[in-house]
């Protein structure tokens, strides 16, 4: 397995850019093995860069079915904060998820499922996926025209969507660079997008979804309280009058 070097700075070189960036590659891959080892499984969205926006997160996707063979999921809107297993920070917004590894800027991000596939073949579902490649960045932001050469002043890291099968290796799915974002299924034969997923989350109030279940869920547990009450309240009161009775 290829491991970050620290760069040695004492004996005098010969200074680039990729010993800047050997440097910054191996202070991130220290970092990250240390979240791996402290805080094994925690991972996912994490709080509400939209100010408790309703809908946050915005994940909305859509299939193109035209070709019954290669069909094709569209990515509409995607917009969260998250960290994967490797604890790589996701800041995946319109502005900067059009930058993935092969994408064409002005396009939405999509990624083609070829249904007769004899991984999928079977009907079992898919999730798609993010690849991130923490090292392998891409600049982003808006660059200075008087700056020569031109650079943009930020960097972001390389993201890619891929579809997995649920019946590939796991490590496929959640590895430590991977982040599952949706879960396809696959019925007579076409692509159909599973509402009722929802990606991994750090905390209740990281998903809409997850906050609007545990609201509706601590509504019914208070109902269940509330009605509990009225009825030891009830046979107390019964208890009394039939005592007050014999007296």
């Amino acid at each position: 397995m290829k491991t970050n070097k620290r760069v040695n700075w004492v004996d005098g070189m010969l200074i680039n850019k990729m010993h800047f960036k050997g440097m910054e590659d191996y202070l991130l891959s220290t970092i990250y093995t240390t979240n791996r080892l402290l805080f094994s499984g925690g991972y996912g969205i994490i709080g509400n860069k939209l100010n408790h926006e309703s809908d946050y997160p915005l994940i909305k996707l859509s299939v193109d079915s035209s070709d019954s063979t290669n069909q094709v999921i569209i990515i509409e809107q995607l917009e969260f904060l998250a960290v994967n297993p490797s604890g790589t920070l996701l800041d995946i917004s319109n502005e900067n998820f059009f930058y993935q590894k092969g994408a064409v800027e002005s396009s939405k991000p999509r990624v083609i499922v070829n249904v007769e596939d004899q991984k999928i073949s079977h009907g079992a579902p898919l999730y798609l996926v993010l690849l991130t490649q923490p090292y392998e960045t891409q600049g982003v932001g808006q660059s200075n025209d008087k700056e020569e050469p031109l650079r943009f002043p930020f960097c972001s890291p390389i993201s890619e969507l891929k579809c997995v099968s649920s019946n590939s290796d796991i490590e496929n799915i959640v590895g430590p660079n991977h982040f599952p974002i949706a879960k396809i299924k696959i019925i007579n034969n076409r692509l159909e997008i599973d509402r009722n997923y929802l990606p991994p989350c750090y905390t209740v109030s990281s998903h809409y979804q997850l906050r609007n279940r545990s609201l509706n869920l601590m509504e019914g547990l208070l109902n269940i309280t509330n009605n509990i009450d009225a009825f030891i309240q009830n046979n107390q009161d019964v208890s009394d009058k039939n005592t007050s009775f014999l007296k």
